[in-house]
């Protein structure tokens, strides 16, 4: 759990998450179609390190995933609660 929250992870994934997101513009304006398979690399390493980051999170946390309250759920799509509001 130290592990995931420790300043070097979330820097590295900061860094994942920068490249996630600008990477593949910053491909196609600043190089050439040659480069395609590096950042095709570059951008299946970043969605392995997300899936190690979220599989971690869910194995070290405790109710990190969990089941959600169908009944809460249910409750709020009703009109059971919504009978009880003044119309204008």
């Amino acid at each position: 759990n130290k592990a995931v929250d420790s300043n070097a992870a979330i820097t590295v994934m900061s860094f994942i998450t920068i490249y996630a997101i600008y990477g593949d513009d910053v491909r196609i304006l600043a190089f050439d179609p040659g480069a395609d398979k590096f950042f095709l690399a570059m951008s299946s390493l970043a969605f392995a390190f997300f899936l190690l980051e979220i599989s971690l999170l869910c194995w070290c946390r405790d109710k990190y995933l969990q089941r959600p309250d169908f009944a809460e759920i249910k409750e709020l799509f009703t009109m059971d609660r919504w009978r009880g509001r003044k119309s204008i």
